[in-house]
């Protein structure tokens, strides 16, 4: 077998660390992010384009130092409405501009990964495979379709919500579990 080549372990390395879930999705979020700002403060610092004003200290005659303006920066790829009021020279405005853009796509990429990572945790709680901790509930071994009828206490308006728990050990997802029993329960005003 041939030996991997450097790029080919660095892929490996990266679909490792992505393969961790949302919080290494984050960090290499972060990553890109604090790599565009210092790699575009770089550019406006070394070739000298950044106009004058733009220092937080409010003197509109200061020239703008590299943290200066990474910061400027920093807070154009965390909210892109801060471009539209930039003044300055061309090479200022494209800068800014390709700041901006990579700090929608990284801001854009965080909301998906946020929220996918949510809907799997989501998913994950509606399996039911989360310890239970209430004491007193209905333990029911196995699923069939008898199982919404075993009890008929349950369906008992005399019941109080503490006593109303019940946890299923089987096959069937939690989901699908409560859809059935809640279509199979009898409709009882009294208890028996």
């Amino acid at each position: 077998m041939n030996k991997p080549s450097l790029r080919e372990r660095l892929r490996y390395m990266f679909d490792n660390s992505m393969s961790r879930g949302p919080i290494a999705l984050i960090g290499w979020l972060a990553l890109a992010s604090a790599l565009l700002v210092v790699v575009i403060a770089g550019i406006i610092a070394i070739a000298g384009v950044a106009p004058t004003g733009i220092s937080p200290t409010g003197d509109p005659e200061a020239k703008a130092s590299f943290l200066e303006v990474a910061w400027f920066s920093l807070m154009r790829t965390l909210d892109a409405g801060t471009m539209g009021g930039d003044t300055g020279r061309w090479p200022f405005l494209f800068a800014i501009l390709a700041v901006t853009l990579g700090g929608v796509f990284i801001v854009s990429t965080l909301i998906g990964v946020l929220t996918s990572g949510i809907e799997g945790k989501v998913e994950e709680l509606r399996k039911g495979r989360s310890r239970v901790i209430e004491e007193g509930h209905t333990l029911i071994l196995g699923w069939s379709p008898r199982s919404s009828r075993s009890s008929p206490s349950w369906s008992s308006p005399t019941r109080t919500a503490a006593s109303r728990a019940s946890s299923c050990w089987a096959t069937r997802t939690r989901s699908r579990w409560r859809t059935r029993s809640r279509t199979g329960f009898p409709t009882r005003r009294t208890p028996r």
